[in-house]
């Protein structure tokens, strides 16, 4: 392998991952039903009178008995009805999201006595288990059924529990084959997926959660193209009732089942982590508090919750020392929502959260390791080494925090006709630095390569492994911000043989990534070209006949920090770059309803417009996304659907992709030193901490 593929194999190595997809949820539901005699013949002109939380909604049977309740919030409904001045009594019916409930209402005549010009109505109402309108897979959970799982307190566990779902403990699982990077996280319909790693972008309390509704196939048009799941939340709101709450937990690591490593490779790394974290005085604690109610009598309500949890984590690395994984997780939502009219509904949110925890660099480790700790008898090898963190100097510091802000409003004109508008802001950061540093060099890294001698005799002729020692690749921050805005309209029909719900949208955003990074290590001026130095990259080789043999050396000493030196790059301070995304997409469906049939077809079209800050469009994508699903009740109960579904999908162009365009520059404004010893100059008495030493010579000099 030659230099230059080295050097390229290192860089492409360090190149950071990059981003996600985006998508428009609905968040409210929607009740159906029809009003008829005991005879089942439809009854017209019935008054049907909705009561929720939130005041009361008042529809009129049509000349079928039907009747409709659109752009319903999330939650739990009485329905009544009322007939030639007669008194109906009252059923409660749950709305979910973005969900059809069907509601049967028999009038029958009781047996209760009749009072003088007075009769008296029974209603008998029987509600749908699953949507005929829906033929998605899915699962909606509501708050007070998740408080009873045994998952973790995050939305995104509620995935977890779901057929085709793999992983994920981090929350941000595999979907039905997808990638974890192709999810779609949702917040009360506003895309919060992270626009650079495609991952969850948005630490949301548990004890804000509504309801949470999770799609892992056959979504309909208004969603995005990504194939993963849609993992849809809806936050809490107030009601006519001050309720709040108070929840303190506790946890403690030595409750947690001890690690079960080999014995004779690492059995005392448990030993050592199960003695630090079994203490009796080792709680991890989590508080909530949650507060909401009426500010104004059936006009205006509030919603607030602040969370804030800590944990500490003691995890053994192996070098047999142990480092403190800890977290700390904070956030708080505060809700307002307002009816000024019984059609009409706003919506002003804000949510805020801070992650701060330590974590490990990604490098690679193979046969080539030096050792795992001082009280190991051999080497860590094979797939071993991937289970336990690497070495201590390789904790990272790292920060996450953020904004989000929206203005909804949702309005009904009349049974057939729903109007919703939303509009929201972002603002992500992630900052991160190393921990530790150490030896000579600092914090820099060092790529260690281990060689065997090439066909041709040359003793630099074949590339063994190429390992990650002393510390993390880069330090700086990321800033991602984002506005969107999104407009849906639903229309209600009955034409031809079937009752129709069409939904048509246009969904724009723009998202920007901007990325300030640079190499940690020892700063200064450049010899080469008196540029300021932000920091440097390693590359270790080393010549030992025994090395270059099997391979076995460790150029880098984990105990002096001494290394044997091959190349160093001096990278120049780097300008921060930026990428911008425009994203424009319309889209349209059409769900019929028959008999026990449903049909559903439904089509997106998305434009993607990439620049970056010099202004070159590096992305200019247009996607057609048509959709089919066919339903069918096959007992006519609504307790089981069969349904197939075929659609086209496509990742979208994400930043990920313009920010490999941004950055080449990143890794391009360097000097190459390399260290003369390798030449045969006598340089055993040079330290290569000094990089003005004669032993240091500049063999390229890459402009930006």
């Amino acid at each position: 392998m030659s230099l230059r593929a080295c050097v390229a194999l290192a860089v492409a190595w360090l190149a950071l991952p990059g981003l996600p997809a985006l998508a428009e949820g609905t968040q409210t539901g929607v009740i159906v039903g029809r009003v008829s005699d005991e005879d089942g013949n439809g009854l017209q002109q019935v008054e049907v009178t909705l009561a929720g939380t939130r005041g009361e909604r008042v529809a009129w049977s049509d000349v079928d008995g039907r009747f409709r309740f659109p752009a319903l919030s999330v939650g739990l409904y009485a329905v009544s009805a009322r007939l030639l001045g007669l008194a109906a009594s009252e059923a409660g019916i749950a709305v979910n999201i973005d969900n059809t409930t069907e509601v049967e209402l028999i009038l029958a005549e009781s047996s209760a006595p009749v009072v003088a010009s007075q009769g008296w109505i029974q209603v008998i109402a029987a509600a749908s288990i699953l949507d005929p309108f829906d033929s998605r897979v899915r699962a909606g959970l509501r708050s007070d059924f998740l408080a009873e799982l045994p998952i973790q307190r995050f939305y995104q566990s509620v995935a977890l529990a779901l057929p085709g779902v793999s992983g994920g403990e981090d929350g941000n699982p595999n979907v039905a084959g997808a990638l974890r990077g192709n999810n779609v996280f949702l917040i009360d319909g506003v895309d919060t997926t992270d626009g650079t790693t495609g991952l969850f972008g948005l630490n949301l309390s548990f004890e804000a959660i509504e309801a949470v509704d999770v799609t892992t196939a056959a979504r309909s048009g208004e969603y995005t193209l990504s194939s993963g799941a849609v993992i849809n939340v809806v936050t809490r709101s107030g009601g006519e009732d001050y309720r709040g709450t108070l929840r303190w937990l506790a946890t403690n690591p030595g409750w947690n089942s001890d690690y079960d490593y080999s014995e004779g490779v690492a059995g005392h790394l448990a030993v050592q982590q199960a003695t630090a974290n079994a203490g009796s005085s080792r709680i991890d604690p989590r508080v909530a508090v949650t507060l909401g109610g009426p500010l104004v009598v059936e006009k205006l309500w509030f919603f607030g919750v602040y969370e804030d949890g800590e944990r500490s984590l003691l995890q053994p690395t192996i070098e047999g020392s142990a480092f403190d994984e800890a977290a700390q997780l904070e956030s708080a939502t505060v809700k307002l929502t307002a009816q000024p009219t019984a059609a009409l509904s706003l919506v002003v949110q804000s949510n805020t959260d801070e992650a701060r925890f330590n974590t490990f660099s990604p490098f690679d480790r193979g046969p080539g390791e030096n050792r795992a700790s001082r009280t190991t008898p051999r080497p860590l090898r094979d797939q071993f080494v991937n289970r336990l963190p690497g070495e201590i100097f390789a904790v990272e510091n790292r920060l996450q925090q953020g904004d989000f802000s929206k203005l909804q409003g949702t309005w009904t004109a009349g049974q057939n006709l729903a109007f919703d508008l939303t509009l929201a802001r972002q603002e992500r950061e992630l900052s991160r630095d190393g921990a530790r540093s150490r030896g000579l060099a600092g914090d820099a890294p060092h790529l260690a390569i281990f060689a065997a001698p090439g066909d041709d005799g040359d003793p630099v002729g074949e590339i063994q492994n190429l390992i990650v020692f002393n510390g993390v690749t880069d330090r700086g921050a990321e800033r991602r911000p984002r506005k969107q805005g999104t407009f849906g309209v639903t229309g209600y029909f009955r034409g031809g043989a079937g009752e129709h719900e069409v939904r048509a949208g246009i969904d724009y955003r723009r998202t920007q990534s901007r990325r300030a990074l640079t190499f940690p290590g020892v700063g200064g001026a450049d010899a080469a070209t008196g540029r300021p130095v932000a920091g440097q990259l390693f590359l270790d080789l080393d010549l030992r006949p025994e090395c270059l043999e099997m391979g076995q050396c460790a150029p880098f000493d984990p105990d002096s920090g001494l290394f044997q030196p091959f190349l160093r790059f001096n990278f120049w301070q780097r300008p921060a770059r930026e990428t911008t995304l425009d994203t424009s997409a319309v889209y349209l469906r059409d769900t019929i309803l028959w008999d026990r049939w449903s049909l559903s077809g439904g089509v997106r079209l998305e434009r993607q417009i990439g620049e970056d800050d010099s202004g070159r469009t590096l992305v200019d994508d247009t996607v057609l996304a048509p959709n089919l699903a066919l339903s069918y009740d096959p007992f006519g109960d609504g307790v089981v659907l069969l349904s197939a579904s075929v659609s086209r999908t496509h990742e979208p162009i994400q930043h990920q992709y313009l920010d490999s365009f941004a950055r080449q520059e990143i890794f391009s404004g360097y000097t190459e030193y390399s260290w003369a010893g390798i030449a045969g100059f006598d340089c055993s008495g040079q330290d290569p901490s000094d990089f003005n030493s004669v032993c240091w010579i500049a063999t390229d000099v890459v402009a930006p």
